[in-house]
């Protein structure tokens, strides 16, 4: 399928962009409803609760979130592909920001041969900053 999204020589950013569909069909499935459901829009806690749903979703491996700051949050991968990370988990959390109306930014680095650490950054583009930009 990413071959189709993008052609054969960027397979990569076509299953980016499957990604980017992962957290919005998750939220509407009962499952995603009962993990994410009464968190509302608060990115913060959604992020910090979304290294269960890859428990639930996958069956290797490990993902811890840690905060750093009111708007930083890290995510550990231990036995993840890298490519998995850089491509399909990258889409999955740009696919999530529109509905919490915040940019991201992201930062990837390994951490040892079975470790890669996934930095997430954040600011707000809500109404507010919109109105602020005009």
């Amino acid at each position: 399928m990413a071959k189709l999204l993008r052609g054969p020589e960027a397979i990569g950013e076509g299953l980016r962009e499957i990604g980017r569909s992962v957290f919005p069909r998750l939220a509407q499935t009962l499952i995603g409803r009962m993990l994410f459901g009464a968190l509302g829009r608060n990115v913060n806690r959604v992020l910090m609760v979304a290294p269960a749903g890859w428990k639930i979703c996958e069956n290797f491996g490990d993902v811890r979130a840690v905060q750093l700051g009111p708007q930083h949050i890290r995510y550990t991968y231990t036995d993840h592909p890298i490519e998995l990370i850089e491509t399909i988990y990258v889409g999955s959390i740009e696919g999530a920001a529109p509905r919490f109306d915040v940019e991201i930014e992201l930062g990837i680095a390994l951490d040892g041969p079975r470790r890669t650490l996934l930095d997430i950054r954040w600011t707000s583009v809500g109404s507010a900053s919109r109105r602020a930009l005009r």
